[in-house]
C-alpha cells in the first residue's frame, strides 16, 4: 500500500509504495521492487572518490579523534545511501523540468525521513550509517535545514561531511530543472554557505582539497 503524508496545504500525497523498514542484506532486492519507479540514489560519485582519495586528509583535521579508518571506509559505503528516500517520492516530482510546488517540495522532502525509515534497524555499520546520513544529510549547521532542524554538532559528523559533497554534486550534475553549474561557481557556493549550510570545517576540507577536484 503506498504512504500517504500531508503537504504544506493539508492535502493527502499518495507515495511510493517502499517505506518500510528492510533488512540490510535484503536491500539490493528491495530496491529491485520499485516498480514504475526511477530510482534516484547514489548519486554522490563525486563526493564517494574524494572520500576514497582523501580519507587521509580528513583524518589530519582537528575532529580526527571523532574518525577513524574504519569509519571513513564505512562512509564510503554508507555515502551513496543518502538518497534512497527518493524511491518512495513519484517521478512526476522526480523529474519535473520546472520549479516545484510548495505541496511538491513538502513531498520531496519527505525522501529524508523515508530514506531513514528504509535504513532503520539494521545490524550492518554501514547501514546504520547510512541511516544517520540520509536522515542528516539535509541538516543546515545553523539549524534551517530538515527534517528535525537539527544544528551544529548535533547533526551526525558523517551527515556533515556527506552535506558537502551532496551539494557539490548536485550543483555540478545536469538535473531535468537545471544545466550543470561550473566548478568555480559550485566552489563559491559552498564557501558562502560555511557557518550557514554548512559546518566550516567539513567545507573548508573540502575546499583545501580544490586543486584535486
Amino acid at each position: 500500500a503506498s504512504v500517504a503524508i500531508d503537504g504544506s496545504e493539508g492535502a493527502s500525497v499518495q507515495l511510493a509504495p517502499c517505506c518500510r523498514p528492510i533488512p540490510g542484506d535484503s536491500i539490493v532486492g528491495y530496491l529491485g521492487r520499485g516498480e514504475g519507479l526511477t530510482v534516484h540514489t547514489g548519486e554522490c560519485s563525486v563526493g564517494k572518490r574524494l572520500f576514497e582519495r582523501d580519507s587521509e586528509r580528513w583524518m589530519q583535521v582537528d575532529w580526527a579523534d571523532e574518525l577513524t579508518d574504519t569509519g571513513l571506509l564505512r562512509m564510503v559505503k554508507a555515502a551513496p545511501m543518502h538518497d534512497i528516500g527518493k524511491i518512495g517520492i513519484r517521478d512526476h516530482i522526480l523529474l519535473k523540468p520546472g520549479r516545484l510546488t510548495p505541496e511538491e517540495m513538502a513531498v520531496m522532502r519527505q525522501h529524508a525521513e523515508l530514506g531513514a525509515r528504509i535504513l532503520a534497524d539494521s545490524k550492518m555499520p554501514e547501514i546504520r550509517m547510512g541511516c544517520e546520513i540520509a536522515a542528516g544529510h539535509h541538516e543546515w549547521w545553523d539549524g534551517s535545514g530538515y527534517p528535525a532542524r537539527l544544528a551544529g554538532e548535533a547533526i551526525p559528523l558523517m551527515a556533515r561531511i556527506v552535506a558537502v559533497a551532496d551539494v557539490f554534486d548536485a550543483l555540478t550534475s545536469a538535473r531535468p530543472y537545471k544545466a550543470a553549474w561550473p566548478l568555480a561557481q559550485a566552489r563559491e557556493h559552498i564557501a558562502a554557505g560555511m557557518g550557514s549550510h554548512f559546518d566550516p570545517r567539513c567545507a573548508q576540507t573540502f575546499l583545501d582539497a580544490w586543486d584535486e577536484v
